[in-house]
């Protein structure tokens, strides 16, 4: 259900609106697995600016044999301890911006904090199980998710000084902390920059750079495209893959300094071809 005022466009405020959400999920074995119920309330103002807060609670349940073998008489489950499943009950408060203060410029906003957020126990990057069984029987024990408190970060900007470039930074962070130990299970920060060059109307280059705290990777990448109609297109490109004082991403060994993961040249081409019976 929604609800929003008329807009006037000449006002601070623009329009006012008000939204509720409600859902709930099953399995095909008619088990609960998902239920979440979202109050939204939002301005639109002035300059395409427009705030909305949001508040979420619900439930999600999970069950080992998604995980991993389902116990029995002679096997062992998936899950630590006697519960062949795991549930947690969520509240979570969102916050979203966006504004554009000028033509130019343009940047975008969210915050979102969620307890009981549920973790699935795998590890990530350099950080290890933080579960109870974990901690206690050692990294090789059976699966033990849990709920924590997450905190979920992502902030834009874009800038365009004239109609041929545009450059977009970008920044994710993503954490969660088990309450059960009260150990970070994972916490990642991404950096983005993409960089868009206009030559016409059908010919561009684009240069984007990656680089992930919890990976401790930099990925960078330039394409050039050709894009005269649609249905017909050539690219040309190269991407990186490298690594900062982290993990071989197929060893997981620990490796000092800069070392190369991976190295593409790639050319796609497509045509389109008309042809009717």
């Amino acid at each position: 259900m929604r609800y929003r005022t008329d807009p006037k466009p000449k006002s601070a405020i623009v329009s006012k609106q008000i939204a509720f959400f409600s859902n709930i999920k099953y399995d095909w074995s008619g088990r609960s697995q998902n239920r979440q119920t979202e109050i939204r309330g939002g301005l639109s103002l002035q300059k395409n600016t427009s705030l909305t807060l949001t508040l979420q609670n619900g439930y999600e349940r999970i069950f080992e044999h998604e995980f991993g073998p389902k116990r029995g008489l002679t096997q062992a489950g998936a899950f630590f301890g006697p519960s062949s499943e795991r549930s947690s009950t969520f509240s979570a408060i969102q916050f979203r911006a966006s504004s554009t203060p000028m033509k130019q410029l343009s940047f975008g906003l969210m915050l979102d904090s969620t307890w009981g957020a549920m973790d699935y126990d795998f590890g990530a990057g350099k950080f290890l199980r933080a579960s109870y069984a974990a901690q206690t029987y050692g990294q090789n024990a059976p699966l033990d998710p849990g709920p924590g408190h997450s905190i979920f970060i992502d902030a834009s900007i874009r800038y365009q000084p004239t109609a041929a470039i545009q450059t977009q930074l970008n920044f994710t962070k993503n954490r969660l902390r088990r309450d059960d130990t009260g150990l970070i299970a994972f916490d990642d920060n991404i950096f983005s920059s993409r960089t868009t060059y206009q030559f016409t109307r059908s010919t561009w280059i684009r240069a984007r750079l990656d680089y992930s705290t919890l990976t401790q990777r930099f990925r960078p990448q330039i394409v050039a495209g050709w894009t005269p109609k649609p249905g017909t297109a050539l690219y040309v490109g190269y991407s990186d893959d490298m690594t900062y004082n982290g993990r071989n991403p197929y060893t997981g060994q620990f490796e000092p300094g800069f070392h190369g993961n991976g190295r593409t040249f790639f050319i796609k081409a497509s045509y389109l071809f008309k042809k009717s019976f």
